[in-house]
């Protein structure tokens, strides 16, 4: 009852910001009739005048001024017009659709589903290799007021340690979008928003003419392409304004009808089921990407599996083992597996979120009871083998062609998966210890006559998950201070806060404390591995992983974020169709010459002898040629895309490059402990 309130709520806020959105492109759609009109009125009365004219430039000026002015009117009434014609298809291109003839076992329950909640069966149904669920349509602009057929994805992932009664849930949370009376309201925002975005921020064919028309040498034709693309500019920050207004309000409706999409699957399973499928495809999602990673090193070693989803459920099997919480289709969940998010004291709604946190959608079901006895049976039962081979083909040609692989017996399959673990991963019981950025010391200061003790208890694992929590508390904080986060309500410790009076200093102290708590652990931590190491060649080595860590992390915090910041804001920056003044042009070279300077520095700053010994030779040899190449500045030059394109790129690889080795460090710390024990 008290969501139907915040749903009726939220849906007058909404439904009035899609009326005023509605009024202003109605006005600027007569203001663009009004500009056709005007061109053809002009070209009626124009070009009959000009033979008038007896002076040859004279008339010669005069019919490129009405030509001119015609484009302008006809070029800017058409950019106000063509989005009442175009058409918006959401597509997946993993999304397969199925008859009933080929799962009926999956419409049987579609149709059980749709019926003990009183909705509508879908016009099709779609599977995908995801492990998701969602309603999806296609819209126009007249989709506002006219009704939508809707149709269901089912991403085949999430049948993977879910049971039948957990894929109900599933199922029955999406068609209670369907029963939705704000529904309606819903699908009417979405396609308002998706008219908008088009509107403000999407380049088709008309940005191509426009963009040709102000490079014409005749220079009053020039000019008029360029009040063309400088009007529509002007449209496009109404528009941009216009798209946060409602897409904020839309934000707000979205969590309330998550909530109550939740309260109609936990009344039809039972608030159980519905919770522990929530906490295992939470779970799933993360270990499928990891999967992902497994198949493609198989594939490298021209292997393949018959079926990937396989490999999804063995690693899902090796996850929730280490985590003490192993996960199967007979096993419910009463909580998320990773609860790193108890020891944060932040509890903040991000006003652009969509969905609510899973904690805050457990908590929103705990008053609903509902008795019935529950299908333990895995959810594949419901799906015929050769449409998951399907899928998971289609998974594999993703990644390469697979006629050269050879097939992967279960046996292979099993050691692969595990053997990719155990060199991608830190062992689970030095997770806490090692899987975090440890912090700096001098090891020069310490002596052999230090005590050597056991850090590895219990009291330092949640210390240090504590710090962790503490330094994401941190960012969060500096978010909202720079208005890259908007919260609509923060409570820092239980505290109600606003953004200007967040206790950040309290906070910062309360971290510094932890850090000096986990410096002490972490030096214990290197003097364990030493004092337990084999022989000399193993200290060295176990030096040389300190030293490349903390390379690593000095490199991240010194330059992540302003490279990561510099590349957003170039592809910001070339994303959006404007015409730009000479000024304009010469600051962003300036900023693109900035960019290469700063991944110039950090090649220059990077110890390569030391990442040689851990990472290809391949995957570095572009960093370092780059490092060393001469820089060939000009603002005279013209914007290089080509060179834009290339920064990226080495970005990327620059990055990818410490992050392996970050991963290659921890994972190597982690296996000289094991062998220590």
């Amino acid at each position: 009852m008290e969501h139907d309130k915040a749903i009726a709520r939220y849906s007058s806020n909404v439904i009035f910001r899609i009326i005023l959105f509605i009024l202003v492109y109605i006005c600027l759609i007569v203001v663009g009739g009004i500009l056709i009109w005007l061109a053809f009125q002009l070209a009626i009365i124009g070009f009959p005048n000009i033979i008038q004219i007896r002076n040859l430039y004279g008339m010669f000026f005069a019919a490129m001024a009405i030509l001119g002015a015609i484009g302008f009117a006809l070029m800017f009434g058409l950019y106000l017009f063509k989005f009442l014609f175009a058409k918006n298809k959401n597509e997946n291109l993993n999304r397969r659709e199925v008859k009933e003839s080929e799962c009926p076992q999956l419409f049987k329950t579609i149709r059980e589903v749709a019926q003990a909640t009183h909705c509508p069966i879908p016009k099709k149904v779609f599977i995908s290799p995801d492990v998701n669920a969602c309603v999806f349509y296609n819209t126009s602009f007249w989709s506002i007021f006219l009704p939508v057929r809707k149709n269901l994805e089912i991403g085949i992932g999430l049948f993977t340690a879910l049971n039948v009664d957990e894929l109900k849930g599933i199922l029955a949370h999406e068609f209670g979008h369907f029963s939705q009376k704000s529904m309606k309201v819903g699908s009417g925002v979405y396609i308002a928003n998706t008219v908008l975005h088009d509107l403000a921020f999407q380049e088709d064919k008309w940005d191509e003419w426009v963009n040709q028309w102000c490079a014409i040498n005749v220079w009053i034709i020039a000019l008029s392409g360029s009040l063309t693309r400088g009007f529509t500019n002007l449209v496009k920050r109404l528009l941009r304004a216009m798209y946060g207004m409602v897409n904020r309000s839309y934000m707000q409706l979205s969590r309330q009808m998550e909530y109550h999409a939740d309260s109609i699957a936990c009344k039809y399973t039972g608030k159980d089921v519905f919770i522990s499928g929530l906490c295992k495809i939470d779970f799933t999602g993360a270990t499928f990407q990891y999967s992902a990673g497994i198949v493609k090193s198989m594939m490298d070693k021209k292997k393949k599996p018959e079926n990937v989803f396989r490999v999804h459920t063995i690693i899902t099997d090796i996850l929730s083992a280490e985590s003490g919480k192993k996960i199967n289709a007979g096993i419910l969940l009463d909580e998320p597996i990773d609860n790193s998010t108890s020891y944060s004291r932040i509890t903040l709604q991000n006003s652009w979120d969509s969905h609510p946190s899973i904690e805050n959608r457990i908590a929103n079901v705990q008053e609903l009871t509902v008795s019935k006895e529950i299908d333990l049976r895995p959810a594949w039962e419901l799906i015929p083998s050769d449409v998951v081979i399907r899928m998971s083909n289609l998974l594999l040609l993703n990644l390469q062609d697979i006629s050269e692989l050879e097939e992967a017996t279960d046996v292979e399959l099993a050691e692969h998966c595990e053997q990719y673990h155990k060199e991608h991963s830190v062992p689970s019981q030095y997770s806490a210890f090692l899987d975090r950025a440890i912090i700096f010391f001098d090891r020069k200061e310490l002596t052999a006559n230090d005590v050597l003790i056991n850090p590895f208890t219990e009291e330092n694992s949640k210390l240090l998950k504590e710090l962790e929590a503490a330094i994401e508390d941190s960012n969060t904080m500096y978010g909202i201070q720079n208005k890259h986060i908007e919260a609509e309500y923060i409570l820092y410790n239980g505290t109600r806060y606003t953004p200007k009076n967040l206790p950040v200093e309290e906070h910062l102290k309360y971290v510094e404390s932890l850090r000096e708590k986990a410096k002490y652990i972490d030096i214990d931590v290197y003097k364990y591995a030493i004092n337990h190491a084999a022989n000399e060649e193993k200290k060295e080595e176990i030096n040389r992983l300190y030293d490349a860590h903390f390379m690593v992390q000095n490199l991240f915090d010194k330059y992540e974020y302003e490279t990561t910041t510099q590349v957003n804001t170039i592809i910001a920056t070339f994303s959006v169709s404007m015409s730009r003044t000479e000024e304009e042009i010469i600051e962003i070279k300036k900023y693109i010459f900035s960019m290469e300077d700063t991944i110039k520095k950090m090649i220059k700053e990077t110890q390569w002898e030391l990442i040689e010994s851990f990472v290809e030779h391949e995957m570095i040899a572009p960093l370092k040629k780059f490092g060393d190449s001469e820089s060939h500045q000009s603002i005279q030059a013209d914007i290089d895309i080509k060179t834009i394109e290339l920064l990226i790129e080495l970005q990327d690889a620059y990055f990818e490059v410490i992050r392996l080795l970050y991963i290659i460090t921890k994972v190597k710390m982690g296996r000289n402990l094991l062998d220590a024990e």
